[in-house]
C-alpha cells in the first residue's frame, strides 16, 4: 500500500508514521494471546528494540527503537475499546493520529480516520467475514489530491496467508504473504491486532500480527507485486509456550542478514 504515498507525495510525511453474546465469544477466541504479556524486545547487545508499557492489563504505550524510531500511545473508551492510536516520531514535529469507529451491532472496527498534525488524510472502512477482516477500501486525501484502494486479505484458519491491493481500480497485486506460522498464541498482546488496522495504507508488515499464531515465514512485496523482503524467524519457547528468543533472517534485495532478539515477559 505503500503506493498510495507515490502517488500523493506522502512518503517524506509517513516516515513517523459491545458485542452480540455470540459473536463476542467467537472473537475473544481469535484474539487470544500468550500467557504473560509481553514488555520488551532486546537485542543480543542489551539495547531494546522493542518495549510495552501497561496500566493495569492495558497496553497503553509501544517504543519502537530502530531506525525510525516511534512512539505510539493507545487510548481506550469506556468500554475499554481502543479509541484513538497516537503516533509520534523522533524525526518529525507532526503527530499521527488514528481514531478507532465500531459498528454498533457487531462491535466490529467499523473505520479508521487518520489525520497528520491535525489534518484529515486516510480512512480506512473495514468488511469482516466470520470475525475477521477480509476487505479495506482506504482513501486517502492530501494537498487537494484524492487516492482510493481496495486491500483483501486472504486468511489460512486464523492467520493472515495473503494481502493484496489495488489502487484506483488497477489490477491487484500481492503485498504480503504469511507462508507459515507457529501453532503458538500470539506473543504480541491482543490489543496489538486492533493497532495494526490503524496502519492499512501505512505499512504492510504489520499484516503478520493480525492472526491468532506467530508468524515464522514470510514475503514483502513492493508496488510492482515483485518480492521486497522474505523473512524466517526461528523461536525458542518456554514451557509456557512463550517465545523466548527468535533468530529473524532476513534477505532485503538480496542482501541476507540475521539477528536474534531476546523476549521478555510480566508473569508476576
Amino acid at each position: 500500500m505503500r503506493r498510495y504515498f507515490s502517488k500523493t507525495l506522502l512518503l517524506s510525511c509517513l516516515v513517523l508514521v459491545t458485542f452480540s453474546c455470540r459473536k463476542k465469544k467467537k472473537l475473544d477466541k481469535l484474539l487470544e494471546s500468550a500467557a504473560c504479556p509481553v514488555i520488551a524486545l532486546i537485542e543480543p547487545d542489551g539495547t531494546s528494540w522493542r518495549n510495552f508499557e501497561y496500566v493495569g492489563e492495558k497496553l497503553t504505550r509501544m517504543y519502537f527503537n530502530d531506525e525510525t524510531q516511534m512512539v505510539l500511545g493507545i487510548r481506550y473508551d469506556e468500554s475499554s475499546r481502543i479509541k484513538t492510536l497516537e503516533i509520534k516520531n523522533n524525526e518529525d514535529l507532526e503527530e499521527m493520529d488514528v481514531n478507532y469507529s465500531y459498528d454498533p451491532e457487531t462491535g466490529h472496527i467499523s473505520e479508521t480516520n487518520t489525520s497528520i498534525g491535525g489534518l484529515p488524510f486516510m480512512k480506512n472502512v473495514f468488511t469482516y467475514k466470520d470475525n475477521k477482516v477480509v476487505s479495506v477500501k482506504t482513501t486517502v486525501q492530501f494537498f487537494g489530491s484524492q487516492v482510493e484502494g481496495l486491500t483483501r486479505i486472504s486468511y489460512s484458519g486464523n492467520n493472515v496467508s495473503a494481502v493484496y491491493s489495488s489502487i484506483d481500480n488497477e489490477p491487484e497485486k500481492l503485498v504480503f504473504k504469511g507462508d507459515s506460522y507457529d501453532d503458538k498464541p500470539m506473543f504480541m498482546p491482543a490489543i496489538f491486532r486492533h493497532v495494526c488496522l490503524g496502519f492499512v495504507g501505512v505499512a504492510n508488515n504489520f499484516f503478520a500480527y493480525m492472526g491468532k499464531n506467530n508468524l515464522v515465514a514470510g514475503k514483502l512485496y513492493d508496488e510492482d507485486g515483485v518480492i521486497n523482503q522474505t523473512t524466517q524467524i526461528i523461536f525458542e519457547y518456554d514451557k509456557r509456550e512463550l517465545p523466548m528468543t527468535g533468530e529473524y533472517i532476513i534477505e532485503n534485495k538480496g542482501e541476507l542478514t540475521s539477528n536474534i532478539l531476546r523476549y521478555e515477559y510480566d508473569c508476576n
